[in-house]
C-alpha cells in the first residue's frame, strides 16, 4: 500500500479535509494577492494563514512519522498563527479608531 493509498484510508478524514480546504483557500489568497496587498498590515494576516496551513499539513505528517516532532511543530504554528491574527487585528482596529 503506498502513501496516498494510507493516507486516503488513514484516520485522518477531517485533517485531510481541512487541509483540502486550506489548499483551497491558499490557491484563492495567491490568485487575489494584488487585493489582500491594499489591506493594512497583509503580510502579518497572509503569514499567520501559512502557519495555519503549516498546522494542516503537520497535523497528518505526525501521523506517519516523528508523532511528537510534529505533534509540537502543529500546535507552535496554531499559536504561531494565532498571535499573528490577533496582531493584525489589534494593528487594524487601532488604525480604524484614530
Amino acid at each position: 500500500m503506498n502513501f496516498i493509498d494510507k493516507l486516503i484510508v488513514s484516520d485522518n478524514e477531517n485533517e485531510i479535509i481541512m487541509l483540502i480546504l486550506s489548499v483551497l483557500a491558499l490557491m484563492f489568497i495567491f490568485v487575489g494577492f494584488k487585493d489582500l496587498k491594499r489591506v493594512e498590515g497583509y503580510k502579518d494576516l497572509l503569514s499567520s494563514f501559512l502557519f495555519f496551513f503549516g498546522a494542516s499539513v503537520f497535523t497528518i505528517v505526525e501521523s506517519y512519522m516523528w508523532c511528537s516532532v510534529f505533534n509540537f511543530l502543529e500546535h507552535i504554528s496554531y499559536l504561531i498563527s494565532l498571535i499573528l491574527l490577533f496582531y493584525w487585528y489589534h494593528l487594524y482596529t487601532a488604525r480604524e479608531n484614530r
